[in-house]
């Protein structure tokens, strides 16, 4: 279980990445549709907003009791904030803002002169962002307790938590696109070469069997050697010229073109 003073640290680096996130969305929008001077001016607006809501919410958070010891020693004197209510006002300014952010690129998608298909994939994209909006309804609706002083802390954290991965995950979602691409293509590359090498080592084994199979008495027939070959046998140290990359093993004979010479170079062997 977590002590009071991790729960106040936690709680106050909570509002700076939930602040910082939303940054990262404004400027990616300002990026896509900055050509766009309403756009740019609403955009501003949001910033100014999220920024006021930073400095106001972090300071609440960290002097929420005075002196702060008072947060986790509740019998010191001194007094302290309700919790419930600084809580829920956070919660619910941060809310209309992602719901801000979520709408403004939707509207934006919808006036532009693109396939309706196209609008509706891009459109989608964006809308995946409405996970954020439904952890954010979560976490008000089992952290808040009316007619309290004090939040649950292990619910606090969790859903704390749990909104903020899922705004960071959401606002990487434009650009997860090529990241896929990228990466299927390369395992479909990898595939590929694979399926190469091992077709390659297939039909080198296979050849290697077959040679293997076919004994030495495969070799030239009788009737298909040289005379002095046929009358006199031959040594076997002789074999290495007949493991030439002349020799043909389908039809047991050489080269057409090479058969006489090596003939006349095994009989000088004899």
């Amino acid at each position: 279980m977590l002590s009071s003073q991790s729960l106040l640290i936690l709680a106050s680096l909570s509002d700076v990445c939930a602040a910082t996130y939303k940054y990262a969305i404004l400027c990616l929008l300002r990026r896509i549709f900055g050509v766009v001077l309403d756009f740019m001016r609403v955009t501003t607006g949001i910033l100014v907003l999220v920024t006021a809501l930073l400095i106001a919410s972090v300071p609440v958070c960290i002097w929420i009791c005075v002196p702060v010891e008072k947060f986790w020693h509740p019998a010191l004197p001194g007094r302290c904030l309700n919790f419930n209510d600084a809580f829920l006002a956070v919660a619910t300014v941060e809310t209309i803002i992602d719901l801000v952010l979520l709408c403004l690129p939707v509207y934006m998608v919808s006036k532009l002169q693109l396939e309706l298909r196209t609008k509706i994939m891009v459109c989608m994209i964006f809308l995946m962002g409405g996970v954020v909006l439904f952890t954010g309804v979560i976490r008000i609706i089992l952290i808040y307790r009316p007619h309290s002083q004090y939040v649950s802390s292990t619910q606090c954290i969790l859903w704390m938590q749990l909104h903020l991965a899922t705004a960071i995950i959401c606002a990487c979602l434009p650009i997860y696109r090529p990241l896929v691409g990228a990466i299927v293509d390369s395992s479909k590359s990898l595939s590929k070469r694979y399926s190469h090498l091992l077709s390659r080592a297939r039909r080198y084994n296979g050849s290697s069997a077959s040679q293997l199979e076919s004994p030495i008495t495969d070799f030239p027939a009788k009737t298909d050697a040289p005379r002095h070959m046929q009358t006199q046998g031959f040594h076997v140290d002789n074999l290495q010229l007949l493991d030439t990359p002349d020799w043909n093993p389908r039809t047991h004979r050489y080269d057409e073109e090479d058969y006489d010479n090596r003939s006349e170079t095994i009989g000088r062997a004899y």
